[in-house]
């Protein structure tokens, strides 16, 4: 199968060691216009590829870049990133959970008619095709412009065939997954994520069970807010214990890092341009060459072989990008 890269089409099978859900930037476009502090281009294009080569020489092949449109999606930058530093890096269309004035009256055929241009014609007017689209929702049940979304994102993926990769909070993947089956979103279209957030395995084995991949992708996170999410010694137990009970071919693993994030939950830091810039990469600890840096060795003392981080990493994206349905435990 054939996939859009930012850099021009490759073939399914030379995806290699894939991270399914990072960023390389999330910075608000309005912003960048009217404040010129809040980011500099040549500035975090220097950061950016030397962060993403330092993830090279750790055998990370591919970054699935899950930026939707509306926190800044820069397909400029996704390219420069991606030539320099020789990452393949996999864009998405798509909008965030929270509501865009813009979007306030627009019908979701309305909206899937954006998601569908990005997907089947290209983005910003390129020929670089977008490969799924992201989807995000924070509430234990969906709100009302969480379902005319969602509405849009399955009309999209109904047509196209691209799947769906979501965000979730407070343990909402069944609320998504009713939604898009609903839908009639096929069950490998639907790639639940954030799933690695907790240790329930019924509420994460359920999820698999309907024939949904997950994403594990936030290892990391408890370096940056130890008070908001789980160990990863944790993280890394909760997906070797699944792989020893079957679920192995259903999840995929990442660290939803961004090179640069313009905003962030737990300090109030004003412009953080300034502040990230300044981190020392050589000293610097969550980049995309977290999981093979720290988080190989996790698995490994769970008992997790080699060849079965390659499923995680290579086997089980490839999968989820050929549509192949989810072949359950069991």
């Amino acid at each position: 199968m054939q996939i859009s890269t930012v850099m021009g089409t490759m073939d399914s099978s030379e995806l290699g060691t894939t991270l399914m859900h990072e960023h390389v930037l999330i910075a608000n476009h309005t912003m960048r216009i009217a404040y010129r502090q809040w980011f500099e281009r040549d500035r975090f294009m220097e950061y950016a590829v030397r962060m993403l080569k330092n993830a090279k020489q750790y055998g990370i092949d591919t970054i699935v870049d899950a930026t939707p449109i509306d926190l800044g999606r820069d397909l400029s930058i996704m390219r420069e990133a991606s030539e320099k530093s020789g990452v393949n890096i996999i864009p998405c269309t798509g909008f965030y959970w929270m509501p865009q004035v813009a979007l306030q009256d627009k019908s979701p055929e309305f909206i899937a008619e954006i998601l569908i241009q990005d997907l089947e014609e290209g983005i910003e007017g390129s020929d670089v095709k977008a490969q799924f689209i992201k989807y995000a929702t924070v509430g234990p049940e969906l709100t009302e412009y969480d379902r005319k979304i969602g509405k849009a994102a399955a009309i999209a993926s109904n047509k196209t065939g691209a799947f769906i990769y979501t965000h979730t909070n407070q343990k909402n993947g069944n609320s998504q997954a009713d939604f898009f089956e609903a839908e009639g979103v096929a069950p490998e279209r639907l790639v639940i994520g954030h799933m690695g957030d907790t240790e329930d395995y019924e509420y994460i084995r359920g999820i698999m069970d309907r024939g949904h991949y997950i994403g594990m992708d936030r290892f990391s996170a408890h370096v940056l807010e130890p008070e908001n999410y789980i160990e990863d010694e944790k993280r890394a137990k909760v997906v070797a214990d699944l792989i020893k009970e079957g679920y192995g071919n259903g999840m995929v693993i990442s660290q939803d890092v961004a090179c640069f994030l313009d905003y962030t939950g737990f300090q109030n830091v004003g412009n953080r341009f300034p502040v990230v810039m300044a981190q020392d990469l050589d000293e610097y600890k969550v980049q995309f060459n977290y999981i093979p840096k720290y988080v190989y060795d996790m698995f490994r003392d769970c008992g997790v072989e080699d060849g079965d981080i390659k499923r995680l990493t290579v086997d089980n994206p490839r999968d989820i990008f050929e549509g192949k349905p989810l072949r359950k435990a069991g």
